[in-house]
């Protein structure tokens, strides 16, 4: 069976990123941590969204230590862990729509729109992660094989979102 402990690192990256990007929000409106400037509408919910995106990385990483806790499993524990994981999985799928909605729906001035599309395409990779992790459980449980391609692509889509996070933070910085 494979056990996805590597993507622990690729997340760690991920919630690095949308930390960064929330900063890169601030720094764009011009506000410090004193609070000396009032951030503009736009960034104001901007930063709530993304920190429901941090928040789901913070769930991420808690399922990863949950999944990745049991050293060996016999084929009952497997199943009922699996399982358990699957319902996780779910639900991060579909909480990360409800952000991607969120997000869909603000509009940015100008000089985000680079930023702000670059946002959404790390958020959609975070979630095409989650569902391949869905899809390796499904398989799992269904076939009693785990399918270790599923893990590798979803390490890509997360290693995507990190990058899309950066190029985020870089727009923000040329505008």
């Amino acid at each position: 069976m494979v056990r996805p402990r590597i993507w622990a690192a690729a997340l760690a990256i991920t919630v690095v990123g949308v930390a960064g990007a929330v900063v890169a929000w601030l720094s764009l409106a011009g506000a410090s941590f004193t609070g000396q400037q009032a951030l503009s509408p736009y960034d104001q919910q901007a930063i709530v969204i993304l920190a429901s995106q941090s928040t789901l990385a913070g769930r991420w990483n808690d399922f990863l230590d949950d999944f990745n806790a049991p050293a060996a499993l016999t084929g009952d524990e497997f199943v009922q862990h699996f399982g358990a994981s699957l319902v996780t999985a779910r639900m991060l799928v579909n909480d990360s729509q409800a952000v991607i909605t969120r997000w869909r729906r603000l509009e940015p001035p100008a000089e985000s729109v680079a930023s702000h599309r670059f946002a959404l395409d790390a958020m959609l990779a975070t979630q095409h992660g989650f569902i391949l992790l869905q899809n390796f459980l499904e398989s799992a449980i269904e076939t009693g094989v785990s399918d270790a391609s599923l893990v590798e692509r979803s390490q890509q889509k997360l290693d995507e979102a990190a990058v899309l996070w950066e190029q985020a933070r870089e727009s923000d910085r040329v505008n």
